[in-house]
């Protein structure tokens, strides 16, 4: 799909140049001709990029709507899960395998909802599988870019505007924190 594009954009702005080159033509006075001009490639650019503005301006709409991290509970776990910097240690590859466990007791479960054509709502949530309680989740948006942004890879933008391992690093320890004596597991 993305071959038959480059061409299909390139006799698109053959189009528009000459269809703006002949309707700035039709007035007869000159202020008017370039009135006709800039609002010709007003036009035809918006076709082209419009639904990107609009869709940027959605996804980041969307994300001060409902966007960030929500804890409910916070987790204190052994050291043993934690670098000697402090970071959380966690598989990435099992992190987005569904329904990761931890501990034998807590399950990190990621969902992906479509909003609209190109924008995703994830939903990264803790649970707390033995009295089936969620702790925590992590709500961000991905998508939101036009059409061309749409057909070519990394198109669109993520919201919150992070990367997306430091920001689940944040997230995983707001939720779960290093119990420095090892006592074990425990709820704040």
């Amino acid at each position: 799909m993305g071959l038959i594009v480059i061409p299909a954009l390139f006799l698109y702005l053959i189009i528009a140049c000459v269809l703006t080159w002949y309707i700035s033509k039709i007035p007869k006075k000159e202020s008017h001709r370039w009135l006709v001009l800039v609002l010709c490639i007003f036009i035809f650019t918006g076709i082209l990029i419009g639904d990107a503005v609009l869709g940027r301006v959605y996804v980041k709409y969307l994300c001060s709507k409902d966007g960030g991290i929500e804890i409910n509970e916070k987790v204190i776990l052994e050291p043993d899960y934690f670098d000697e910097k402090g970071r959380f240690l966690i598989d990435s590859d099992a992190f987005f395998k569904e329904g990761m466990l931890l501990k034998d007791r807590y399950r990190i479960i990621t969902k992906i909802l479509s909003i609209k054509e190109n924008i995703d709502k994830r939903i990264i949530s803790v649970w707390d599988f033995t009295n089936n309680k969620e702790i925590a989740h992590l709500i961000y948006y991905s998508g939101g870019g036009g059409w061309i942004e749409h057909i070519s890879p990394g198109g669109g933008i993520r919201c919150p505007n992070y990367n997306l391992n430091t920001f689940l690093d944040m997230f995983f320890l707001k939720v779960f924190l290093s119990n420095e004596a090892g006592l074990g597991d425990k709820h704040e």
